[in-house]
């Protein structure tokens, strides 16, 4: 069995928490292996069905904290690059990181209509960091900001004045950009947990993976639901930082960008255990029954998990109860409402997935352990790796509930869109396979091709039109993600929601899987790809032109 030490990350320089209920939190802060393993959770591993199952909760001290709070200055959101020094198991290491934090601030954007954000985004690196990736060399310090999910434009403003999501973007050394997320341009965007990392070709594994990224979180009719609404809400930004992987800094050495531990593109998709919101194994404390609204965001670059909530038969969930695991209810998929809750024991998130779920504590005092498996992390044919993502202590002398309600069905039905018409003639198809390996094709490509040569010759999708996509893998599995348009999945899949319904990220292997996807509106150009960070930034991606 693996023993599981509880530990908790200090940042040394890190913004302020967002406590969207300050009762659920206690903590305060100042401002590849490629994934071709079975994703099926392995039972047997990491623990112990037969154990006592008494646990202590007297002793417990929560850890968990939130992400840092992001206030905007004068109504802009000021975001740096920097670099971010953080202590763990008595090691610091030093990354790349925003506004000096782990993860970045987040980014809440309250209920409305006509909504425009704007961010001021700084490179505060001084020099250049030419690094080998793949066959080539990349700047590991220049940068961009795209907002994973959201429906805006892929290039400037309408009215040309401020940069938006584009991730052909390049910012150099010590310069400053700024943006304006037009969130309503085209419709009252859908409420939901996004997120937003940097995106540069060649750049991308080694800035998220050091820890560069945070959540998007824009309110609606979603929260409105009185039942999510009650629920305490957790962020979760889940991000596999290379903390134990990676060489530490040397006593005495400054965290300056001529020091950084994570700056080898294999540092990137080293293992280390999981981190929530910067903290390893954070400790939560509960009443019986409380409901908890969880944001998981995947923020890591590689690994797929699968996630479940155990008993514990060890307070430091180094065994818990395999037969036991703890129904959570899925309400959202990569931020849009599921038109009903979708009961399961074990969630499967790959990289780029958002999922949300309303986790109620049992009845019964005890500690519970939320463990992701992640298989792609294993020894080669055998047992996964196993995290420890969170302890929840359940003690009936922390008080009582303050919310026991599910949304319902009809609730969730309400405030999700409709999802196209699955069964209706589309205007054109398009296919797709990843990493196809008919003979004479490149590694780590998309149909046949790497990202520098699609530059120039991009895929055409007509603006105003809906298409049918068949997309499949020609080799292992892989995360399909696509920009600026989200598209509705029309076949029922293993680990996902009943089909149809939304998503900008989806699992594939080597079954072609049918989607629509719309074009309205916005044009010119962005990408596909695959989001195993590492794969993408060899070249496993396309860019694609809307005109």
């Amino acid at each position: 069995m693996r023993t599981s030490l509880i530990l908790t990350l200090v940042l040394v320089s890190c913004g302020g928490k967002d406590n969207a209920d300050d009762s659920a939190s206690s903590s305060d802060a100042d401002t590849d292996t490629d994934a071709d393993a079975d994703t099926d959770v392995d039972t047997d591993a990491d623990s112990d069905s037969d154990a006592d199952t008494d646990t202590d909760t007297t002793a417990a001290v929560e850890t968990w904290q939130d992400p840092p709070t992001w206030n905007p200055v004068g109504g802009v959101y000021e975001l740096t690059m920097e670099p971010t020094e953080f202590t763990i198991d008595g090691n610091r290491h030093c990354v790349r990181g925003y506004n000096g934090a782990i993860p970045g601030p987040t980014l809440r954007i309250a209920s409305g209509t006509g909504r425009e954000v704007r961010v001021d985004y700084e490179n505060t690196f001084t020099g250049d960091s030419i690094q080998a990736v793949g066959g080539d060399n990349y700047n590991f310090n220049i940068t961009n900001l795209h907002t994973h999910g959201l429906h805006v434009s892929p290039v400037l403003t309408t009215d040309g004045l401020y940069m938006s999501d584009n991730v052909l973007l390049e910012m150099d050394p010590a310069t400053t950009t700024e943006f304006r997320f037009d969130i309503d341009e085209r419709v009252t965007h859908n409420p939901g947990t996004f997120w937003y990392h940097p995106h540069v070709h060649g750049a991308t594994a080694i800035q998220v993976g050091g820890g560069m990224a945070g959540a998007l979180i824009i309110e609606g009719d979603f929260d409105e639901i009185a039942a999510i609404d009650a629920a305490t809400e957790r962020v979760m930004v889940i991000q596999h930082v290379p903390w134990s992987a990676a060489t530490p800094l040397a006593v005495g050495d400054p965290c300056d960008e001529d020091h950084l531990t994570v700056n080898d593109f294999d540092d990137a998709t080293g293992y280390s255990s999981s981190l929530i919101n910067g903290v390893l194994s954070p400790v939560i404390i509960t009443p019986p029954d409380q409901v908890e609204h969880w944001r998981m965001v995947h923020a890591g670059v590689t690994d797929e998990m699968d996630i479940g909530l155990f008993p514990a038969t060890a307070d430091d969930c180094s065994t818990y109860d395999n037969t036991g695991a703890i129904t959570l209810k899925q309400v959202a998929a990569d931020g849009i409402a599921l038109s009903a809750g979708f009961d399961r024991t074990e969630v499967m998130m790959a990289p780029g997935y958002r999922v949300d779920v309303m986790a109620q504590a049992p009845s019964t005092d005890g500690r519970y352990c939320l463990i992701a498996e992640r298989p792609a992390a294993g020894p080669p044919g055998g047992a996964p790796n196993e995290d420890v993502l969170l302890i929840w202590v359940v003690d009936s002398d922390s008080g009582t509930a303050s919310s026991t309600a599910m949304p319902s069905d009809g609730d969730l039905a309400a405030v999700s869109p409709a999802t196209l018409d699955c069964s209706a003639q589309a205007d054109a198809n398009q296919n797709i396979v990843i990493d196809d390996n008919t003979p004479g094709c490149p590694p780590l490509n998309i149909d046949c091709e790497t990202f520098d040569d699609t530059l120039l010759d991009p895929r055409i999708l007509p603006v105003n039109t809906t298409e049918e996509w068949s997309v499949s893998t020609g080799a292992g599995t892989h995360p399909f993600h696509i920009h600026v348009n989200p598209f509705t999945v029309c076949d029922d899949m293993p680990d996902e929601p009943p089909a149809p319904h939304w998503r900008d990220t989806l699992f594939v292997d080597a079954t072609a899987r049918e989607l629509h996807m719309e074009y309205p509106l916005f044009t010119g150009d962005f990408v596909l790809h695959c989001h195993k960070l590492n794969h993408e930034d060899q070249g496993m991606m396309e860019l694609v032109r809307i005109e």
